[in-house]
């Protein structure tokens, strides 16, 4: 009887190709097995000015649309459910330029009421929001030129306790 020694090389060779196998099952089962894409409902913030300048208070105001596909508010079982779009305002006084965006300290006086850090508000889809930007607050210099961005995401709310997946066809 004959034993042979496989040859480092040989090893190599088995080691590549289960390697090359396990990488090859995991794409073929990515394509079979491909997620559903998720859809976000355009949600989008346009005809974004500031509007007015207060350089005694140190605050701006900052006006916007923000609108989005198939909104909805609806109640099913005595819990209301409905969506809001979470808005935040970012700003740059250098240009826009990478890592020189910040986060706005709003406060309230604007047709929007920003939550107690005042880092953004949770508002319904319209036209005409404005929210005061406490630019003072933020350390910008009245003399500043900034660049302000609105940014939007779309949340839902669901009522605390039990609820039905796709009742009523919501």
């Amino acid at each position: 009887m004959k034993f042979f020694r496989q040859s480092s090389r040989l090893k190599k060779i088995i080691i590549f190709s289960l390697s090359g196998l396990i990488v090859i099952s995991g794409l073929i089962s990515l394509i079979i097995f491909k997620p559903n894409k998720a859809e976000a409902n355009a949600i989008t913030a346009t005809n974004i000015s500031i509007s007015a300048v207060n350089t005694t208070t140190g605050k701006a105001t900052i006006k916007f649309d923000v609108t989005w596909s198939n909104s909805f508010s609806t109640t099913y079982d005595g819990k209301a459910f409905w969506d809001k779009a979470w808005i935040f305002l970012k700003y740059s006084t250098q240009g826009g330029t990478s890592g020189s965006w910040n986060h706005a300290t709003l406060t309230t006086g604007g047709t929007i009421t920003p939550v107690a850090d005042g880092k953004g508000a949770f508002v319904d889809s319209s036209a005409n929001q404005t929210v005061i930007w406490d630019y003072q607050t933020d350390g910008v210099a009245i003399n500043s030129h900034a660049k302000i961005k609105v940014g939007a995401i779309e949340m839902v709310y669901i009522p605390e306790g039990s609820y039905t997946y796709d009742a009523g066809g919501i």
